[in-house]
């Protein structure tokens, strides 16, 4: 669904799956998903008209609060 709704704008989805290491250090969250834009202007203008429909549909698969945060990725190696 969200693939379809923001289009040619996203341009990769990553989903990390926190783990337990060793049986003692637990991951600080479960599950994150990654939506990879161009630019803030980007994601804006595709996520924002669909925001209300994407994360109502969260409630779907968890009954977790989601959590929002915009970054920006920059390669060190």
């Amino acid at each position: 669904m969200v693939k379809k709704l923001l289009g040619d704008d996203l341009k990769r989805i990553d989903v990390d799956f926190g783990l337990v290491v060793d049986g003692c250090m637990q991951p600080e969250f479960s599950v994150m998903g990654h939506l990879h834009f161009e630019s803030v202007e980007a994601f804006k203008a595709s996520f924002g008209p669909h925001a209300d429909m994407i994360q109502g549909d969260i409630q779907n698969y968890t009954d977790l609060i989601p959590k929002l945060q915009v970054s920006e990725i920059r390669a060190l190696v």
